[in-house]
């Protein structure tokens, strides 16, 4: 199993998690992110839906986090990415920053979005 993989997410946060950033409530957040499955499965890019709906500062590149090295993410967003094949987008899944989805990516093939040049405590440690 590889140690690193690239990865880009979406998060929806929610008002339940402590020190929380946003007043939405957790179904709020579970209809967004569900609905922005359904915009990925309909054929909008990740990068586009991501950058329109997520509430982590990745969003802003498209949810790209880049290339993401094993213990440097919380348990459960490091099992779905290192879990997932490259090119496949995960189910929504849940951690302490609320629901995401996590596309593990072909760094070859991103739409125009430029790789972040990724250090820890960029901003995300989901």
């Amino acid at each position: 199993m590889s140690k690193t993989v690239n990865v880009a997410h979406i998060l929806l946060s929610h008002s339940e998690i402590p020190d929380a950033f946003v007043e939405r409530t957790k179904a709020e957040a579970k209809k967004i992110i569900d609905e922005a499955v359904d915009r990925i499965k309909d054929g909008t890019s990740f990068e586009d839906v991501a950058s329109q709906v997520s509430d982590c500062p990745s969003g802003a590149m498209g949810g790209v986090l880049g290339e993401v090295s094993k213990g440097e993410m919380v348990q459960p967003f490091e099992d779905v990415c290192f879990g997932l094949e490259e090119g496949f987008v995960s189910e929504v899944f849940e951690t302490e920053y609320g629901y995401h989805i996590a596309w593990r990516y072909d760094p070859k093939t991103l739409q125009g979005v430029n790789e972040p040049e990724h250090e820890q405590g960029n901003g995300c440690g989901c």
